[in-house]
């Protein structure tokens, strides 16, 4: 029954949150100039009749001809969601998997060293890692790895989408922040179970602390990482525009910035810059691939949830989330 209502609460949420991003997507841009005796400038005035003219022709597009539409280049939307989110959701997966082994490894690290001189490579690396901004540490990356293929080491392309290893690299920079994310719960957890009854009983048994760390701590304390396994997801969403763009890797995130008309604009100086091009606006791409993103999140913070209610550790361990 609980789990049925957060099922409701969550498919709600998830059409609240495609009805808000068409009705976002769909308001009109169009842009009229005011001429003065100096200077042209934009003027935008809102029409709600373009407005509901805009949401009807979406609505009969989606529900009477069946289609998600066309693209500026002629092709369907579908195809492109397909090609380019097969792409992202293919470096997420890796970042997924990098940033929940080596984040659990990471914690334990930072745990096992908190009250001791190695404390410097664990609680502390970890906040510095967080609290770099992301582009710094990817580019300091890219720096260090053609300095690498410089100085010897086999040379591969650190650019693109066509080798096996791009996806690799790009999964992995992706992985930076939620790993250092998840390390922070994972340790915080089991901090927090130190002072449970258990552990000291375990301990004036003459148990070893790594002994009690592995059998009883990490199975009453990894089942507090799980509800923030969708976080983790949201930390990697943010970031993967600046990796796609900065590796050259054509993704959903890369086209989603082209597609709402960012990608072909310019940006000059003074009253007339045009960061946004409406010629290159494509909407219907937009809201595919946004449903896409928040499809991934809501499937993922499901799955999170029923592990977490159908586990004996969670409804008998006295826990509440």
């Amino acid at each position: 029954m609980v789990f049925a209502k957060e099922l409701f609460k969550t498919c709600l949420g998830w059409v609240a949150a495609i009805l808000i991003i068409i009705l976002l997507v769909f308001i009109p841009r169009d842009l009229g100039f005011e001429f003065t005796e100096y200077e042209i400038k934009p003027v935008y005035t809102f029409s709600l009749a373009n407005y509901l003219e805009n949401l009807k022709s979406y609505s009969n597009m989606i529900f009477i001809e069946r289609t998600l539409g066309e693209t500026r280049f002629g092709s369907s939307v579908f195809s492109d969601v397909i090609t380019f989110g097969g792409r992202s959701l293919t470096i997420l997966a890796i970042a997924f998997c990098f940033a929940l082994i080596f984040g659990v490894l990471k914690g334990f690290f930072d745990y096992a060293t908190s009250h001791s001189k190695w404390s410097v490579f664990g609680h502390h690396m970890t906040f510095t890692l967080q609290a770099l901004p992301d582009f710094f540490l990817i580019i300091l990356v890219q720096v260090f790895l053609l300095w690498l293929i410089s100085i010897g080491f086999p040379h591969f392309s650190l650019y693109g989408y066509e080798s096996w290893h791009n996806f690799l690299l790009a999964g992995w920079l992706l992985s930076f922040f939620p790993t250092m994310y998840m390390a922070r719960i994972v340790s915080s957890s089991l901090e927090k179970e130190r002072t449970q009854p258990y552990v000291v009983t375990g301990k004036s048994k003459g148990l070893t602390n790594l002994y009690v760390l592995r059998k009883h701590q990490f199975g009453n304390s990894i089942i507090q990482v799980f509800p923030h396994i969708p976080t983790m997801l949201l930390y990697a969403l943010s970031n993967i525009l600046i990796i796609e763009y900065l590796l050259y890797f054509p993704g959903a995130g890369y086209r989603l910035y082209q597609a709402l008309g960012f990608g072909s604009a310019t940006i000059g100086g003074g009253v007339n810059r045009t960061p946004f091009d409406a010629n290159y606006y494509e909407p219907e791409l937009v809201i595919a691939i946004v449903i896409v993103f928040i499809s991934l999140v809501a499937f993922v913070q499901l799955i999170c949830k029923l592990f977490m209610y159908r586990s004996p550790l969670w409804k008998g361990g006295g826990r509440g989330e």
